[in-house]
């Protein structure tokens, strides 16, 4: 009979030789019964080396791996894993200033990988109990990913409300029943984010079981399932009324459209999976306006590097234009002889196109892919909302309500 353990993060001794053998002592030790069970003697934090520690390590790598290992030590193991870096640290640090708070301990003498442990070490109950988990649904936001943007059916934004208790409960609850048929379920999650036009959810859900190879002290291979956390985020925008998704299975998205209706206008049915919200025709007309750099020098910058599209004059055809060189967008080359168009007169529909963009002057260029109707690729999520502002105001959104907040360039 197969076991299920729910770490996989530490299989060899080498992860766990990455903490600092005193702050790894300090933490195991929050966890005297799970200790006692798998019968593990750790040291005083103070006398924690690569010495005291050695001999133990095997047993502290069979311990995170094993079927009974206690949910807040593997949640704050993950978590830890997870933001073990630079950029992790960064995003502990902004969770903590959204919050107000500072950091209780000096950061100097920790490395990047021991910080996350030491944050939940230090944190302040109750401010800071779930820090980890949000520093890490912020990671998930900033990671390359595709959104679906569904129109609202009718105006319904009077109506947005905030989901706090009983609200959240029950859209908490429903999301478990989706996921899990349990609605009392604690794998099931929702995390929320309020800024002042839009309102950012990361759905916490297990994910498909996955097998890692393993190998027990008898040398012979170990039958273990991990079950991973998957994260789908859900972004309502308050001032246009439109509901975007990013999830690992498109087959969740009718539920999160009846859920988020009902839990944020109260009304199930508000959003439509066929209506078209994207448009691409602002390149079938003189566009390089669209493009300049104002005077002001203001980011995002913004260049066409690819575009897919149907020609009247070359008819059966998908025609794509790619510049051919990193450094080169399609507006440096020539079209019909007319400098302000990117594409010719004859177009019939345009697909997909790809920009390059930059939202600093000394940033690298990353992507961002536009296809027509609903759907928008960033390199980055945490760019999402200036790029997406970026492409309201010059026509690449259909304006459901006419919002009067909406100016063309040029």
């Amino acid at each position: 009979m197969a076991t299920v353990a729910t770490k996989k993060h530490f299989t060899n001794v080498a992860a766990l030789r990455r903490f600092t053998p005193s702050v790894l002592a300090e933490f195991l030790l929050h966890f005297p019964a799970f200790l006692a069970r798998r019968k593990l003697a750790i040291p005083a934090p103070e006398s924690a080396n690569l010495e005291t520690m050695g001999a133990l390590y095997d047993g502290i790598r069979d311990a995170f791996m094993a079927t009974d290992i206690d949910p807040d030590m593997n949640r704050v193991l993950f978590m830890a894993t997870q933001l073990g870096d630079a950029e992790g640290w960064k995003l502990i640090l902004e969770e903590m200033d959204d919050r107000g708070l500072k950091p209780v301990f000096d950061p100097r003498p920790f490395t990047h990988y021991d910080l996350p442990l030491v944050t939940w070490l230090r944190r302040k109950v109750p401010d800071e109990e779930d820090i980890l988990e949000q520093s890490y649904a912020r990671r998930r936001i900033h990671a390359k990913s595709s959104y679906r943007y569904y129109a609202p059916t009718r105006d319904l934004r009077s109506k947005f409300k905030k989901p706090a208790g009983a609200a959240l409960r029950d859209l908490r609850q429903n999301l478990a029943t989706h996921f899990t048929n349990d609605p009392t379920s604690k794998m099931v999650k929702v995390l929320d984010y309020n800024f002042d036009e839009e309102i950012w959810f990361l759905v916490r859900y297990p994910g498909q079981p996955v097998r890692p190879d393993a190998i027990g002290k008898d040398g012979e291979d170990e039958d273990k399932v991990h079950t991973p956390g998957q994260y789908d985020a859900v972004v309502y925008h308050k001032t246009y009324g439109d509901l975007r998704l990013n999830t690992v299975r498109e087959g969740d998205h009718k539920r999160y459209r009846i859920a988020f209706g009902d839990a944020l206008l109260g009304e199930s049915n508000i959003f439509d999976p066929k209506r078209r919200i994207i448009t691409l025709q602002p390149l079938k007309a003189a566009c390089h306006h669209l493009f300049a750099v104002s005077d002001t020098g203001e980011f995002p910058h913004v260049q066409p590097v690819e575009v897919c599209f149907h020609d009247h004059a070359v008819t059966g055809r998908r025609i794509t234009w790619r510049a051919n060189r990193q450094d080169m967008h399609l507006m440096q080359y020539p079209t019909d002889n007319d400098p302000k168009r990117l594409l010719p007169d004859t177009v019939d529909t345009v697909h997909y196109a790809k920009f390059r963009y930059r939202t600093h002057s000394c940033d690298p260029w990353h992507s961002m892919t536009v296809h027509e109707c609903m759907e928008l690729r960033f390199d980055r999520d945490g760019d999402s909302a200036l790029l997406e502002q970026w492409l309201r105001a010059r026509g690449f959104f259909i304006d459901v309500f006419k919002t009067e907040t909406v100016h063309s360039p040029g």
